[in-house]
């Protein structure tokens, strides 16, 4: 039968009626919650049997999983209602923009987030909760700084050795090499490579 959530008034223009097996008078209002059952006769003795229900209470919506100006590294709403015929519409805002939510899934993107939870019943009655939340996601540590490697020191340079103190010796720096001149001649430069 018809489920509503407000006062219903009955009307019929010929025979008698009884609602829940008790005498009911055409132009009645019922108004109490609840279910019903409205049986019409007719002069002629024919019934017609009416079904309905009266629900003005709005179903209760729990959010768990995540509490109201808290803030997380991250959370797995979980919204249930008191009705299970309730149907549950579910908005998810990230810094003021809509986002995807699926119930149950995990949101771990960093931000200020407003879950917004509308719950309605049958008969169309609402209830809407909202909690508000952020996510935090904290930078990664920053591990120690590794020393440089030490600089190759280059090819080690070994002079000849020069056996009498009255030669001429002259060092000459040409086109970026080190030339030993003595007496006027060049002299070979022993460099040995080293690395570090």
């Amino acid at each position: 039968g018809a489920i509503v959530n407000n006062a219903v008034t009955i009307t019929f223009d010929e025979g008698t009626a009884t609602l829940n097996n008790n005498p009911f008078s055409s132009g009645d209002t019922v108004g109490d919650e609840g279910a019903y059952n409205l049986i019409v006769t007719d002069d002629a003795e024919n019934t017609t049997t009416i079904a309905f229900t009266i629900d003005k209470t709005a179903p209760t919506i729990t959010i768990n999983g995540v509490e109201n100006n808290k803030t997380y590294q991250q959370v797995t709403p979980i919204i249930t209602s008191n009705d299970a015929q309730a149907t549950l519409t579910t908005i998810l805002e990230r810094e003021g923009t809509p986002v995807p939510f699926t119930q149950g899934s995990v949101i771990s993107q960093a931000g200020n987030y407003t879950l917004t939870v509308k719950a309605t019943d049958l008969a169309g009655n609402e209830t809407t909760e909202t909690v508000s939340f952020s996510i935090y996601v904290p930078s990664p540590p920053v591990g120690p700084v590794e020393p440089d490697p030490s600089p190759d020191p280059g090819p080690i340079v070994t002079l000849p050795s020069i056996e009498s103190t009255n030669m001429n010796v002259v060092y000459v720096l040409t086109n970026g090499r080190l030339v030993l001149y003595q007496n006027g001649q060049p002299v070979p430069i022993v460099v040995t490579e080293t690395t570090g």
